[in-house]
């Protein structure tokens, strides 16, 4: 019997990496100093060139992308970590926060950054964001994503801690 190249892993393989992903985004998630670490590696990876001259309306279009991004990956730890039943809404927020960045054309810049370099971290977020939620496929399609979109931005010291 020969493999075909349209053959699928088994079920189970399937399984084992997305137990995987998610044993190592919820060791993440639970460890204050780590998810730190990873903010910090995400800004720095977002760091971009100097100060724009003034803004046009793609610049404020630009910037409002951007903000939205930082502004979810600073609210992840307190949604994360919150108990209530009504602080799911927070979760919620973080990941609506996420989706303009995340749906960045790769080929491009936005604010002088690399689309792929904006995605995958807003991909990365909303792997982190899934994690927490308990959807261990979604959290998985939304890690792989980022590995797509770019490879260099979560390997060799970049998002993924571990």
């Amino acid at each position: 019997m020969t493999a075909t190249a349209t053959a699928f892993p088994p079920h189970a393989s399937i399984c084992s990496l997305i137990s995987f992903l998610g044993h190592h985004l919820a060791a993440l998630l639970a460890d204050p100093a780590d998810l730190l670490a990873t903010r910090r590696r995400c800004v720095k990876l977002l760091a971009g060139p100097s100060p724009r001259p003034a803004s046009s309306a793609d610049g404020d279009d630009d910037d409002a992308v951007l903000a939205a991004l930082q502004g979810a990956i600073d609210s992840l730890p307190s949604a994360a970590s919150a108990d209530a039943p009504g602080d799911a809404g927070l979760l919620h927020d973080v990941e609506a926060a996420l989706q303009a960045p995340a749906l960045l054309p790769e080929e491009g810049r936005t604010a002088g950054r690399d689309n792929r370099v904006v995605a995958a971290c807003a991909y990365f977020y909303l792997a982190l964001v899934r994690a927490a939620q308990g959807d261990a496929w979604q959290m998985a399609a939304h890690f792989l994503q980022a590995v797509l979109v770019s490879p260099a931005a979560l390997a060799g010291g970049g998002l993924a801690p571990r």
